[in-house]
């Protein structure tokens, strides 16, 4: 019915909500869908599909977008090739010129560009530019949203030394078996709508083909995003003082959540892992320094494996993990070393179970965080997603839990009264629960000796076990 709907309508390629509201009312009483959450479910359906494009997100839940291949051919044609632009953009060709070197695209340069190939873009450009942004294709440089950043047309190359003189954190790297294409691009994006602002070099931003500078929000410190073949570089800089690890940390998290939702839209195979660079120095640079998996920095030193034997060095493992990595809390740990209380983390995910009745949607509008685009066939690891991201953004000083429920209270959603009680019951069931999961672990890795010990450990650093991590890691290197 709403799949038949749709296709007629396609031709419109944009549609309004109302439009759909106002079919949804004429439709019989025993088929037409009874609520807003229902129809959001509907359209929620639809976009994971691949047969509309909609989000329930503020400034883009108001519009559907009918045609995608519509919109792709939108965005096509602002990076057309420099043939057709010399050929058809001649009044704007200076224009053209500095939008093909910098990727900074002005209106009158995407109106000129569009006017060529008119397909109702320009009718359509405030629909279409806030779910280019989105997507991660472009992103506003001013609050007029007169001027936006491409970053696939950017083509100013990156100096590797040119940060080298501050003081600076140790260089984490995403590495992927193969950097999707396209991936850093979106990355960087997504930075700017943050929003973190442009490290500037006099009157110029620096932003680059495979790299990107950006200031946090202090005023202080600094962020280096940079790409390679196969990985993409993160490193936090200052112009004087030091670096703080908390806020390291705090960048990490976001930087990991955002290539988390960005793999997610590739094919379902994309994946990363962490890996250190072995000095603070050598960013994007492989001359300088190597790049060390993260499983041999559970050794409090060791030879680098990876530097030529005129550089052979000896690496002191906290120096380089401190910046990205959380010392586990031994408050939450006995002299044997087990866990005496359970992660926020692990509480979490049985609470989402318990959130029953709970509509995602609803839930990530409650907590005030955006829900993923491509959100997971199963509800329970949806509602976890959500409850973790806004675990994240909220400070690490807080009582995550007590908030949780404060907040469910206040916006009426389920049986927010009876919640402290769930979580003293996990509380006080944690330890047994811990120990079966690890211990089904252990057995695990003996009985499938081909597992990827990476599989264990990211099962074992959520229930914060990492005293068997580093027993399973000597297992794995004996």
């Amino acid at each position: 019915m709403f799949e038949k709907y749709f296709q007629e309508k396609k031709s419109l390629r944009v549609m309004n909500i109302e439009s759909l509201l106002a079919f949804n009312e004429a439709l019989p009483q025993e088929i037409k869908l009874q609520t807003i959450e229902d129809i959001s479910v509907m359209l929620q359906f639809f976009h994971d599909i691949r047969e509309i494009l909609y989000y329930n997100q503020e400034f883009l839940n108001k519009l559907i977008i009918l045609d995608l291949q519509w919109l792709a051919d939108a965005f096509k044609n602002v990076i057309t090739d420099k043939n057709h632009a010399e050929e058809d953009l001649l009044e704007d060709a200076s224009e053209w010129d500095k939008f093909n070197e910098t990727g900074e695209l002005s209106v009158e340069l995407l109106s000129a560009i569009w006017k060529m190939n008119n397909n109702g873009y320009i009718e359509h450009k405030d629909e279409i530019m806030p779910y280019m942004e989105k997507l991660g294709l472009l992103a506003s440089m001013d609050d007029q949203f007169q001027k936006w950043y491409v970053p696939c047309m950017n083509k100013i190359p990156f100096h590797t030394g040119s940060f080298t003189d501050y003081p600076a954190s140790s260089i984490i790297c995403y590495m992927f078996d193969v950097l999707p294409s396209g991936i850093f691009q979106r990355l960087v994006a997504t930075c700017m709508q943050i929003p973190w602002e442009i490290f500037s070099d006099g009157d110029r931003g620096c932003i680059y083909q495979t790299a990107a500078v950006f200031v946090l929000q202090d005023q202080h410190h600094n962020i280096l995003l940079g790409m390679t073949e196969t990985e993409i570089q993160l490193q936090v800089f200052v112009t004087d003082g030091e670096v703080d690890i908390a806020t390291c940390q705090q960048i990490k998290e976001t930087i990991d959540n955002i290539l988390c939702n960005l793999s997610n839209t590739f094919q379902k195979n994309v994946k990363f892992h962490v890996a250190f660079k072995c000095k603070p120095v050598g960013f994007c640079d492989s001359e300088k320094s190597a790049v060390i998996i993260d499983s041999k920095f559970t050794r409090a030193d060791f030879q680098c494996p990876s530097c030529p034997a005129r550089r052979k060095h000896k690496i002191i493992s906290k120096d380089i993990t401190k910046y990205w990595k959380k010392e586990q809390q031994q408050k939450n740990v006995d002299k044997e070393g087990n866990l005496t209380r359970p992660s926020t983390e692990f509480i979490l995910n049985v609470v989402s179970r318990k959130l029953h009745g709970i509509p995602s949607s609803i839930l990530a509008a409650s907590l005030g965080v955006d829900m993923e685009e491509n959100s997971p066939i199963c509800i329970e690891e949806d509602r976890f997603r959500i409850l973790y991201k806004w675990k994240c953004k909220c400070s690490s000083n807080m009582d995550h839990l007590k908030e949780l429920v404060k907040i469910l209270r206040e916006n009426e959603q389920g049986e927010a009264a009876d919640y402290h009680k769930y979580i003293e019951q996990i509380e006080a069931n944690a330890t047994k629960i811990e120990d079966r999961i690890y211990r089904a672990l252990l057995k695990t890795k003996e009985e499938c000796p081909n597992l990827c010990r990476l599989d264990i450990c990211r099962a074992l650093k959520f229930i914060e076990r990492n005293d068997v991590i580093d027993e399973l890691n000597a297992q794995w290197e004996s």
